[in-house]
């Protein structure tokens, strides 16, 4: 049996799946999955693999904000060039602080990126950028 986590996020508060719907939820208005962001990511010409990834809460306060992140392969894009893409295609409330560029995503064998790879992966960048290190 697999476990799967959903979380809602709010401006201020990030809530178990318990208390939310499968919806990323921004404010009563604005609603959408992870799934849809991953695929208008993956859309954009030039990105070869991309994902949205929610960072974990390490402090375990309710009041903490927590930004989506995506975590993406795209050698011939820029920065500011995927950010204006994306602009064009998903809710500015939902664009990625920060966007991280890697040279390949850690899936596995059947072509999932387990959740346990991905926040690996994101520590180990946002490690790389806290000591002043390219990501």
């Amino acid at each position: 049996r697999r476990s799967v986590l959903r979380r809602c996020v709010t401006r201020k508060v990030v809530r178990p799946a318990m208390a939310c719907s499968m919806a990323t939820r921004i404010s009563s208005s604005v609603r959408t999955s992870l799934a849809y962001l991953n695929y208008q990511l993956n859309a954009i010409p030039g990105v070869q693999d991309g994902v949205f990834v929610l960072p974990p809460d390490d402090a375990g306060e309710l009041e903490s904000v927590r930004r989506l992140v995506a975590l993406v392969v795209a050698p011939t894009l820029t920065p500011a060039a995927l950010m204006h893409a994306l602009r064009k295609r998903i809710d500015p409330i939902f664009l990625p602080r920060p966007l991280l560029f890697v040279d390949a995503l850690p899936r596995n064998a059947t072509g999932k990126l387990p959740n346990q790879l991905a926040q690996s992966l994101l520590a180990s960048l946002q490690a790389k950028t806290a000591h002043g290190l390219p990501a």
